[in-house]
């Protein structure tokens, strides 16, 4: 929930890739200039062990145990050493790791005298150890040198040192850590005014569109930022004028639907009173030629009072009563109202299991109703077969499918067959369908789309969202 505005997110992930950044480039520098220091004590006790290695005689380190004058002329020369050096201790080792002279007192010295370094310095190596904790918290650091004789390696040269550039590596943390937070606060400073500004220019859109739902299209989208949102500005000003448009053209044509709704209640009113008097007429002629005319008008009376009541439902607004319906007693009410020679050719497949329909019953069955007059309109009079289906699609909704074996649909009419008006049937008046889809697109907010291939049949499917 934190991150749920684009401007919390903008300010949190600016200034957490600075804190990243800035944590990282500390970590390496701080490793790379520890190793470097680190590298270079080294090097330079190794460089004193060899000036103080080539002071000592190997043979005579065997007498250093005894403290005499051998051992006294050595503890001489290595404190001389250690005082022009700094070093804290210089240490003679001899075989079974024994301290044969130290400049320190055991309790004060803290070179470890049972560890791998000294083993690899008595097979001929030159090693150092790593920094370990002396006494005050200070860190040392001790190579470990070989003194070889003609017969291999009589004893072991120990230098220790304190670490004092720590000292300079703490120092270089509190600049870090300084310039680390001089960077974030200035990343903060930065990440907030970056947020305030993209967040800005969204709420502005956001005004903006809001302004559109509530049809207000006076007002120019004209928003101050970065590339992508001034594109869609501009996206969202050509939606607005497209929209602005629309609504105008629909409006004329709902004026224009009214007036012709009233138009073709009018006229249907009239060729009831056409065909009535027709009917009186077809009774009372007397000879034949009369009578057919009379029955012609009826016929055609009828017909067109059917185009009037197919076109005024089409442009009627409906409420419609949602209730849920099982498929099966659905599927029977609507076979109930086809024509004996259109159920003769309907196939009603049971669901696999319960499937309910959730709608207005009336209104769903009459566009299933136009859907299979249509089928049953464009097959030829030898084995019609119509297959009405439900089931229960993904999310809870319905899917029905009519499926015929006609000749299908002409690829270059498939995009039309919705639309009113239009028809493939020389007697059809094109209204069917595009009640059904009204039916099942605006007042169900469902789905439909019809797939047929030439000479193969057609199947319509429709979706309804639970």
């Amino acid at each position: 929930m934190f991150l749920n505005t684009i401007r919390v997110k903008v300010f949190a992930y600016f200034f957490l890739s600075s804190a990243f950044i800035i944590g990282i480039y500390g970590l390496v520098t701080y490793n790379l200039t520890v190793a470097d220091l680190n590298d270079e004590m080294q090097q330079r006790l190794l460089t004193a062990g060899s000036f103080i290695i080539s002071s000592i005689t190997p043979e005579e380190t065997a007498f250093l145990h005894l403290k005499g004058r051998i051992y006294e002329k050595y503890e001489g020369i290595l404190g001389g050493f250690r005082e022009k050096t700094g070093l804290n201790n210089i240490m003679i080792i001899g075989t079974g790791n024994k301290a044969l002279l130290s400049l320190l007192d055991e309790p004060e010295h803290v070179i470890y005298l049972d560890n791998e370094e000294i083993e690899q310095a008595f097979l001929g190596d030159s090693t150092a150890s790593v920094l370990y904790a002396g006494p005050g918290g200070k860190r040392f650091k001790t190579v470990y040198m070989p003194i070889k004789g003609k017969d291999g390696v009589d004893a072991v040269l120990a230098l220790e040192a304190s670490a004092i550039f720590t000292e300079k590596i703490t120092k270089y943390i509190q600049s870090i850590a300084i310039a680390g937070t001089v960077i974030l606060a200035a990343a903060f400073v930065i990440a907030l005014l970056v947020s305030r500004g993209v967040s800005r220019s969204i709420n502005l859109l956001k005004k903006k569109t809001e302004a559109i739902a509530r049809r207000d299209f006076d007002e120019t989208i004209e928003v101050k930022g970065e590339e992508e949102i001034r594109a869609l500005a501009g996206t969202i000003e050509s939606m607005k004028n497209e929209l602005k448009e629309y609504i105008n053209n629909r409006e004329k044509l709902a004026t224009a639907g009214e007036f012709a709704a009233g138009v073709a209640h009018e006229i249907r009113n009239s060729l009831g009173v056409l065909s009535g008097h027709a009917e009186l007429i077809k009774e009372k002629a007397n000879d034949e030629k009369t009578a057919k005319h009379a029955d012609e008008i009826v016929k055609k009376t009828i017909k067109m009072s059917g185009f009037l009541n197919n076109f005024l439902l089409y442009t009627r607004d409906f409420v419609p009563e949602m209730q849920e319906v099982d498929a099966e007693l659905f599927f029977e009410e609507l076979f109930k109202s086809l024509e004996p020679s259109v159920q003769e050719c309907v196939v009603i497949e049971k669901p696999a299991k319960k499937t309910v329909i959730k709608g207005d019953t009336y209104l769903l069955q009459k566009a299933l109703y136009n859907i299979i007059l249509n089928g049953y309109q464009a097959q030829g009079k030898e084995k019609r077969r119509i297959v009405m289906a439900a089931s229960q699609a993904g999310g809870g909704n319905t899917e029905i499918t009519v499926t015929d074996n006609g000749e299908g649909i002409d690829p270059r009419f498939k995009d039309k067959i919705f639309h009113p008006f239009f028809t493939g049937r020389k007697d059809g008046t094109g209204m069917g369908l595009a009640i059904t889809y009204r039916i099942i697109t605006e007042i169900h907010g469902g789905e439909i789309k019809a797939d047929s291939e030439k000479g193969k049949g057609t199947v319509v499917t429709i979706r309804l969202k639970k």
